[in-house]
Formats: structure tokens, C-alpha cells, sequence
């Protein structure tokens, strides 16, 4: 009776850990790293469409922007923001660096950070934000992967307060 206890418990074991799906990080990165790119270009591009492609349309998804009133709650909320900057904004260029891509234990969640540089003209103004801070996460749902929180952020010369 012992023998086939064990022997189960093997064949358990055995059944178990085939079922666990193997996720290939790097792949899962290229995949993000791409989303990004694509909604980078959508920013450049003032393409609304393809930025609604990237970001997920839940009611809680939640986007910061650099403005004190920029909290933005829900994709409708967030997409009435970018038809009024679109409007605003021509001749959009970004410069990304320093992009940092994780990837979860269980490969449906991702992070990211990146700095970028952003150059666009507003009312015949050219302006530049330089070292922009964007984070952000990403969930894969069925395949396919969203941004489901995001923040731009600008830094302040110096220190904000000594320490």
C-alpha cells in the first residue's frame, strides 16, 4: 500500500508540474517593449486610434500627466485629455532613453520605466520637456498586452527639499 502512495504521489508531482506554463521573459519583454514603441509613435503621431489599441478600457485604469489636475480615471476620461492636447500640440518628436522593462513570476504582468524627451510646438511656441519620467503597467489579457496604469512625470532642478 505504501509503494503505491509513493508511486501516486510521483505521478502526481509529475502531472502537476507539466501544467505550469513556461514563460519566455524575453519574448514577453520584446512584446512590451514594442507596445511602448507603439504608443510612443501614437503620442508623436497624435494617433488616437493607435493609442487606444495600447491601453486597457476599464473604468479604473488610471494615467498621470504632469499637470496638477491630470489624474485621470478611466480610459473615456483620459481620451477626452489627449483630443484637447492633440488640438493643442503640432510637430511632436520623442527621444526615448533608458527604457527598463520587468516582467512577473507569472508572465501576464510588466513594468516599465523610461526617460523621455519631448519636443513640440504649441501656438507657434516650440517647447521642449527634457528627462521626463514615464512608468507605467502593463497586463496580457488574452495575449495581448495593455497599459493599465501610467504617469509622466518632469523633475525639478535640484532637490525638491534638503535631506
Amino acid at each position: 500500500m505504501r509503494k503505491i502512495q509513493i508511486i501516486s504521489l510521483f505521478l502526481l508531482l509529475f502531472v502537476l508540474s507539466s501544467c505550469v506554463q513556461q514563460v519566455d521573459f524575453d519574448a514577453e519583454k520584446e512584446k512590451v517593449n514594442a507596445v511602448l514603441d507603439i504608443c510612443n509613435k501614437g503620442w508623436e503621431t497624435q494617433d488616437l486610434p493607435v493609442i487606444s489599441n495600447v491601453y486597457a478600457h476599464d473604468s479604473d485604469m488610471i494615467a498621470f500627466g504632469t499637470d496638477l489636475t491630470e489624474r485621470f480615471v478611466g480610459w473615456e476620461d483620459l481620451e477626452k485629455s489627449l483630443k484637447e492636447m492633440f488640438a493643442s500640440f503640432n510637430d511632436v518628436t520623442y527621444e526615448i532613453s533608458n527604457r527598463t522593462i520587468k516582467i512577473g513570476k507569472s508572465g501576464d504582468v510588466a513594468w516599465f520605466t523610461e526617460i523621455q524627451d519631448i519636443k513640440l510646438i504649441v501656438d507657434d511656441e516650440k517647447i521642449e520637456l527634457r528627462n521626463g519620467r514615464n512608468t507605467g503597467v502593463l497586463e496580457k489579457r488574452d495575449g495581448k498586452w495593455l497599459i493599465i496604469q501610467s504617469h509622466f512625470s518632469l523633475p525639478v532642478e535640484g532637490q525638491a527639499a534638503e535631506y
